[in-house]
This record gives C-alpha cells, structure tokens and sequence, in this order.
C-alpha cells in the first residue's frame, strides 16, 4: 500500500498488481489476506494506470476468474493476449528479455483460458 502510494507507476504499476496477486493467491481469512474480490479492484487499478502492459490484464483476468466467472475472465484473457502480441518492450529491453517475457505472458493467458474451460 505504501509503495503504490509512493509511485503507482513504478514497474508499470507494479504495486497495485503485486497487492492484486497476493490478495488473490494467499488464504483468505482468517489464515491470511486472501480476498479475490479486492484483488480485482487492486488489479483494475493497475490496467488503469498501465492498460497495455500483459501483466496487468492477466492478473486482473485472473481475479476476474475467481470472482466474475468465465465469461468477464475469458474476455480479459483476451484483451491480454491482444497485449502480448503487441508488446515491443521498453527502450532499455533487450529483444531476447522481450521476446522471453511475451512467451511467459503468453504461457499464462493460455494456462488461465485452460482453467476457465
């Protein structure tokens, strides 16, 4: 919370996605912080500030998934798929940290499709 406060944008919203995956892999209460329903909020404040970045769509799709259902997971799996195949990486990426990252990207949207089937 504090390091989305501090810079939002670092990491290409960085903060706001990592709170969105830890809310939604952890237990939920009372073992831990788990809640996939503040996780989709947490993981829409990170596609709102960086809406092309994969890993934004993908965590939000993910949270979607385990709160909205398939259809709304489904149709952000696909906006982030559209986002993969787009990304050219940043000015300081190597083409080979690029080209590895979009396969990993690519890898998670195809694993969260598989699990929404």
């Amino acid at each position: 919370t504090r390091a989305e406060a501090l810079d939002p944008g670092l990491d290409h919203a960085g903060p706001a996605r990592l709170t969105a995956v830890v809310l939604l892999r952890a237990p939920p209460w009372p073992l831990g912080p788990g809640d996939a329903d503040a996780a989709v909020v947490a993981a829409q404040r990170a596609v709102q500030r960086e809406p092309a970045y994969p890993p934004n769509l993908i965590t939000l799709a993910q949270a979607q998934s385990k709160t909205d259902g398939a259809r709304q997971g489904r149709a952000t799996f696909a906006k982030a798929q559209q986002a993969v195949q787009a990304w050219t990486g940043t000015p300081t990426e190597a083409p080979d940290e690029v080209a590895a990252d979009r396969a990993a990207w690519q890898q998670a949207v195809m694993q969260g499709l598989q699990a929404l089937q």
